[in-house]
């Protein structure tokens, strides 16, 4: 009877114990007697081999513990791939996030303001190369939008002339003068600057850009810029300014 109760005893200390490698729910008693059975009947050393290896799993749970919790992230940390983190590297090396985005939007308004200084400058050049008012063709190429224009300078047989043509955004290259007669007629009387005779006369080079026949013929004239009270005169006349 006394084995039969130390035998218990030692099923029910090997019930907290894991499992040996083939042993089932079913076999902690044979297990329990084959373990006493290796230490020939010996319960006591049967025990501390138990709390033996009791301690041992104990410290290596805390271990594993005190690892998974150095190993936790801060909460709203984010886990990047070694390319996401490369990239990170590399944005963190522009400087800080609000330096960055200044730099952007300086830049992009310096983009804008050079944009606007070169497509000021094609609109001198298109209004001397027509005999245009500066100030009204800018007013309305931006009232009609999306307009390119094209300034070149070709050979006619051994005369130079000069040719003026706009694309529209629908990718469709007309004449210029073709263009203003046809979209700003009403407004061609203050569009164009008036053109002086005399001793200064001179022959208008430009040329349609379809036939290549000059527009000025031999009676053109050099252009005569208006005066302020001519060009207010115009633009009251042509209805373009009035609210």
């Amino acid at each position: 009877m006394k084995t039969f109760g130390s035998l218990h005893h030692l099923t029910r200390a090997l019930a907290g114990r894991a499992p040996l490698r083939g042993e089932g729910e079913g076999d902690k008693g044979a297990a329990a007697q084959r373990l006493l059975d290796r230490h020939n009947g010996d319960f006591k050393a049967v025990i501390d081999k138990l709390l033996d290896e009791a301690h041992g799993y104990r410290e290596k749970i805390r271990t594993l513990t005190a690892d998974v919790e150095k190993s936790k992230l801060p909460d709203g940390s984010v886990v990047l791939t070694k390319e996401q983190a490369a990239a990170w590297e590399a944005y963190q090396a522009l400087g800080k996030p609000e330096d960055v985005k200044k730099n952007v939007e300086d830049g992009r308004v310096a983009l804008d303001k050079l944009a606007g200084v070169e497509k000021r400058a094609q609109l001198d050049k298109v209004a001397k190369a027509m005999n245009w008012d500066p100030e009204t063709f800018a007013e309305l190429d931006t009232l009609a939008g999306g307009l390119t224009w094209d300034v070149q300078e070709v050979t006619k047989g051994d005369q130079k002339v000069t040719q003026v043509s706009v694309k529209g955004a629908d990718g469709k290259t007309t004449d210029a003068d073709a263009f203003a007669e046809e979209r700003w007629k009403k407004f061609l009387p203050v569009l164009k600057l008036e053109a002086s005779n005399g001793d200064e006369q001179q022959q208008d080079t430009r040329t349609d850009s379809g036939t290549g026949v000059p527009l000025g013929g031999a009676g053109g004239g050099k252009p005569r810029p208006a005066n302020v009270d001519e060009v207010d005169k115009r633009k009251a006349e042509s209805g373009l300014y009035q609210m």
